[in-house]
């Protein structure tokens, strides 16, 4: 045994065998090293895919933000069109009001003008109730009255009218025949002294004496004529009755002037009146025709606006996701109903019908022309039906979104608008702000709790703790989770104890959300409660 040769053999055999040793644990190690190498490699493949999900998720999330956004804009520009369409109409309603006013009040100003000529008044006998159409029917009495008039002035003049113009054809046109009574010159006194000479003319050849017959007659006897008394007697008394008939004839005469010029005078009148009127007329139709032109581009209007309204809505429907959370999250029966009419054309066309017909048959009883075709009708109808359905659109969103900020954010001041719930709901970024904001609460919940129990623990330097300890060696998180699990679910479910007196009166977001600053009950209150 002293041989070296067998010492150094010994002296191999052992570190071979000592070198076979560490081999095998190096081959032990380098397996291990192999595997957790493959480890890494799958949860570094798992983390790619993840980071590359986590992108594409917050792209998407960011082009809905985006869609909503727009939405929320064409949401408030269709409402705001809604407005002026609205007081597009209201300016229309109260424009026709005025007219038909100004129209009433010209009407009664020709029929007061109509009494103070004629002296006339009337009562109609069946009223409408309407004052524009007792005014018109006032107008159309007083018309026919004037005509009436008018004609039987026409018949006085013609049969006057030989007796003043024998020489003259009678004229074709009342005017004509009133302006020759209507002349500079007096035709009674014409009439007078025309007849007066036929009468001396016809009387001139008698023979008499000089004394019986008046200078102008005696002018005219060339040759004298000597006659009995008894002639001369019966001549007298003819002249005597001659002269008596004359003053009858004259005194008819004076009347009848008399009796012409007041019916000329009420002619004229009737004319100037019945002129009058024809221009009020013409006026009343051109502004008739204006104000149908008018109601016509407003009428355009509100089919311009029903129609963008059915459209926004539509586009709003296939483009926002909005509407698909609304339905996830409320009943189907309840969302489809809410939204159902725009949906649903043959339902809103039978309320249409049915309103049209309603407002036709007012108007046929009534006497109105407001609605004045069906067509025109139905164009409003469906206009303000659509506006209605808009309106119950947007204050069911708003409800919604309220009822959803106020589940998720109760202990927040809640928005009362809808563009202000839009504000809230506007990108991702909120939204993760609000989830963050929730998140923080329970931790330090939990933390508060933990505290409490053991107060002299160190919580300053958790962060760095964790994270150093992950790094020395590999921790089991799912086994530390599920040991945690039922205790943060005992932690939440006494946290609900303490606050379901809040929920079960229904003052929960008014009493935390809504109550000023200074009044505002925190978690921290609820905690140190006796």
């Amino acid at each position: 045994m002293e041989d070296p040769m067998i010492k150094d053999l010994l002296r191999i055999g052992v570190q071979f065998v000592g070198y076979r040793e560490y081999a095998n644990k190096t081959e032990e190690k380098l397996a291990e090293a192999n595997e957790r190498a493959n480890t890494l490699a799958q949860q570094l493949e798992h983390s790619e895919k993840a980071r590359k999900k986590a992108e594409l998720d917050a792209t998407e999330a960011r082009a809905e933000a985006d869609k909503a956004k727009a939405d929320a804009a064409g949401v408030e520009d269709l409402r705001k069109r809604l407005h002026t369409a609205e007081t597009s109409l209201s300016d229309h309603i109260a424009a026709q009001s005025a007219r038909e006013e100004a129209i009433l009040k010209r009407l009664r100003t020709q029929s007061r003008r109509f009494v103070a000529r004629t002296a006339q008044e009337f009562q109609l006998e069946e009223p409408a109730n309407d004052p524009l159409l007792d005014a018109l029917s006032f107008l159309e009495v007083h018309g026919s009255e004037a005509r009436e008039g008018i004609d039987q002035a026409k018949a006085g003049l013609s049969r006057l009218f030989p007796y003043f113009f024998p020489k003259k054809e009678e004229p074709a046109t009342f005017l004509n025949l009133a302006k020759n009574f209507n002349s500079s010159e007096d035709l009674g006194l014409k009439m007078r002294q025309e007849n007066m000479k036929l009468i001396f003319d016809n009387y001139s050849s008698i023979p008499g004496p000089p004394e019986v017959f008046p200078s102008s007659l005696s002018k005219k006897s060339s040759v004298p004529v000597n006659l009995d008394d008894s002639s001369s007697m019966d001549l007298t008394e003819e002249l005597k009755e001659l002269r008596v008939q004359l003053q009858s004839v004259k005194k008819q005469s004076l009347i009848l002037m008399e009796q012409s010029r007041e019916s000329s005078q009420r002619e004229k009148i009737a004319l100037q009146q019945a002129q009058d009127a024809m221009t009020e007329k013409d006026t009343a139709v051109a502004e008739a025709a204006a104000a149908t032109s008018r109601e016509n581009s407003m009428l355009q209007l509100l089919i311009d606006a029903s129609l963008d309204m059915a459209g926004k809505f539509h586009c709003l429907r296939l483009a926002s996701s909005f509407p698909l959370l609304l339905a996830s999250l409320l009943p189907s029966d309840l969302f489809y109903e809410t939204i159902g009419a725009f949906l649903d054309t043959a339902t809103e066309n039978e309320r249409v019908e049915a309103r049209s017909n309603v407002l036709l048959r007012l108007a046929r009883e009534h006497g109105s022309t407001f609605w004045g075709t069906p067509e025109r009708t139905r164009h409003i109808v469906r206009f303000q039906d659509r506006a209605l359905q808009v309106r119950g659109y947007l204050d069911f969103c708003t409800k919604t979104l309220s009822m959803v900020y106020n589940s998720m954010f109760p202990r927040n001041i809640q928005p009362k608008t809808l563009p202000e719930l839009m504000e809230k709901f506007k990108d991702a970024h909120r939204i993760h702000h609000f989830v963050r904001a929730q998140l923080v609460a329970g931790a330090r919940f939990a933390l508060i709790m933990l505290q409490i129990c053991h107060s002299k623990l160190d919580l300053t330097q958790v962060v760095e703790k964790v994270h150093e300890k992950v790094r020395r060696r590999k921790v089991g998180i799912d086994r530390i989770n599920t040991k945690v699990s039922p205790i943060a679910e005992e932690m939440i479910e006494d946290l609900l104890r303490m606050d379901a007196d809040f929920f079960a009166d229904g003052h929960y977001a008014d009493f935390l959300g809504a109550a000023p600053e200074e009044n505002r009950v925190t978690l921290d209150d609820i905690l140190n409660q006796d």
